[in-house]
């Protein structure tokens, strides 16, 4: 994962403050750990296999950004997975979007990442 949205266009795109902007471009880049999280550290408490990184940092997101949950876009028989973003409510509202194929963040909705796609 090699360019990042910045603070400001994160902060702009998501309506929300400076502070939570670098957190949540902190925890894209690494730079934050998300065990720092509490939703985090109360998922791993549960966890019988520890989920991957990716998953705890968009977990850390989603709180950050006081959304519903992590969820998944997939396709095909086998249900391949393509994405996970940050579950605002609203199928066309900016989120947090990770994109696996390309290992890279996006502000974008779900919605417009299906239809652009072709999902």
């Amino acid at each position: 994962m090699s360019t990042f949205p910045s603070v400001k266009r994160i902060g702009n795109t998501l309506m929300v403050c400076t502070n939570t902007a670098r957190r949540i471009r902190g925890l894209m880049r690494g730079d934050v750990d998300p065990e720092t999280s509490l939703a985090v550290r109360g998922w791993l408490r549960h966890c019988y296999h520890r989920p991957s990184k990716r998953e705890l940092i968009m977990r850390a997101i989603d709180e950050e950004l006081g959304t519903f949950g992590v969820e998944a876009i997939t396709s095909g028989p086998e249900q391949e997975l393509h994405a996970n973003y940050c579950n605002t409510g609203d199928s066309y509202a900016p989120t947090v979007l990770l994109c696996h194929k390309r290992k890279r963040f996006l502000l974008t909705s779900w919605g417009d990442y299906v239809e652009r796609k072709g999902l």
